[in-house]
């Protein structure tokens, strides 16, 4: 890319990271006003028979639960902006280095779940376009309904049965098998599974945006005449077809970022993969504010960038789109 083209994309991203920060704001308050009005608090929670109420009052002046419900986010924000995103309620441990230490297990493991999906929806959305109304346009459209429509958790309990338990063929919980010397090979029978479940309703979603693009590209006038030329069907659909088809999958491409960040909070709790997910159910049943909120920052991190990454790659992939 030239000086010249790279200008107004620096101008843009430069614009819409401003428009972010009053967002990304915004969403901190109210997530932070519905988190604190949910029942109970991180003192009921830690509750023990041996504490008097006393101990109980000195335990909420100890973490500044006394306090009101907009001073205690204003001094939230403030530590935000120092870059610390305050300390535990339950283990005391900063929020960031719990975040650090499971994020890289998450990250792994939505990695794996885009490979996987665009391995296969690509091919199959392909496929289903240029045979359409074959049987492999069926199949692939009522899977591709199966994958979005039927909840992760269920099919990583059907995985969780069939493979681990009747088969016996791969392990049914953690990163690595305790015990056992660390290996790639242990790493990524224990990763299978949970990108899989984390993948289907990527691959279904997808396949139908390639289709669908796709089957409006072929229609277009460029497609008969480069079929008129005498180039191959091959040529035709791969390299003028499926070239402009991708467009809108570069689109939403950005935006399943978020998507699959959420999907993992209940694929990590029903593979036990220690990731953010768990980190999250276990900081939503401590009642834990402080790790609640670093979360809730990070995904509405995610949906930022993810929204930006989509309209970048958007505009170097076709040149008529201008920011």
């Amino acid at each position: 890319m030239t000086t010249k083209g790279a200008a107004p994309l620096l101008r843009y991203t430069i614009r819409r990271v401003a428009i972010a920060i009053p967002v990304l704001i915004g969403v901190t308050m109210i997530s932070y006003l519905i988190i604190n009005a949910a029942p109970g608090n991180p003192v009921t929670m830690l509750l023990n028979p041996n504490m008097s109420a006393g101990d109980l009052h000195s335990l909420e002046v100890a973490l500044g639960l006394n306090k009101p419900v907009w001073v205690r986010y204003w001094l939230w924000l403030i530590q935000l902006l120092h870059g610390n995103l305050g300390f535990s309620y339950v283990n005391f441990q900063p929020v960031l280095t719990r975040i650090l230490r499971r994020l890289p297990a998450t990250a792994e493991l939505m990695v794996s779940a885009i490979l996987l999906s665009y391995v296969l929806a690509i091919p199959v959305g392909v496929i289903a376009a240029v045979r359409q109304y074959s049987w492999v346009d069926y199949f692939s459209t009522i899977g591709a309904f199966l994958g979005v429509s039927v909840p992760g958790f269920f099919i990583g309990l059907v995985l969780l049965y069939i493979f681990a338990l009747q088969l016996n063929v791969l392990p049914a919980s953690g990163q690595v098998t305790v015990g056992v010397i660390p290996s790639l090979g242990d790493y990524l029978r224990h990763l299978v599974m949970p990108a899989v479940v984390l993948a289907v309703g990527n691959i279904g979603q997808t396949v139908r945006y390639v289709r669908g693009a796709l089957l409006d590209c072929i229609r277009q006038d460029y497609v008969r005449t480069a079929r008129a030329k005498g180039l191959g069907e091959r040529v035709v659909i791969y390299k003028h077809a499926l070239h402009n088809a991708l467009l809108p999958v570069i689109t939403i491409a950005g935006l399943q970022i978020p998507i699959l960040f959420s999907g993992a909070v209940i694929t990590e709790q029903v593979f036990g993969w220690p990731g953010m997910g768990q980190l999250t159910i276990q900081a939503i049943t401590q009642r834990d504010y402080p790790t609640i909120m670093g979360i809730t920052l990070i995904a509405a991190v995610l949906v930022v960038v993810g929204n930006l990454v989509a309209d970048l790659c958007y505009s170097m992939a076709d040149p008529r789109i201008r920011l």
